[in-house]
């Protein structure tokens, strides 16, 4: 998991001018039916954290898959989660395909 936390670092740099808050990724449960998911979690006193959580499944895959599932969930981060895939997501994704982000990895 080391390496994809070193990829969220790069990628929040090249392709989000570093504004995305620090996210901790773990690798997620077993029973876990998704490739890849972002969670908001508040302490006590309302500050806001988040984690993603990339499946077994998308590391098994390899760098390509795992970092398209990383970019994906970055992708929410940088919108807000309230987005989820709606017109604000879309506009944010294609900036990042243009950008060249998904250039080594489609």
């Amino acid at each position: 998991m080391r390496d994809i936390q070193r990829y969220f670092n790069k990628y929040n740099k090249q392709y989000f001018g570093g504004k995305l808050p620090k996210v901790k990724i773990y690798l997620a449960p077993k029973k876990f039916k998704a490739i890849a998911s972002i969670e908001e979690y508040h302490d006590d006193n309302e500050k806001s954290y988040y984690r993603i959580l990339i499946s077994k499944k998308a590391i098994d895959c390899g760098f390509r898959i795992a970092s398209i599932a990383l970019l994906h969930e970055m992708t929410h981060l940088s919108v807000g989660l309230e987005h989820e895939h709606d017109k604000v997501y879309q506009r944010a994704r294609r900036k990042l395909l243009l950008a060249g982000a998904y250039d080594t990895l489609i």
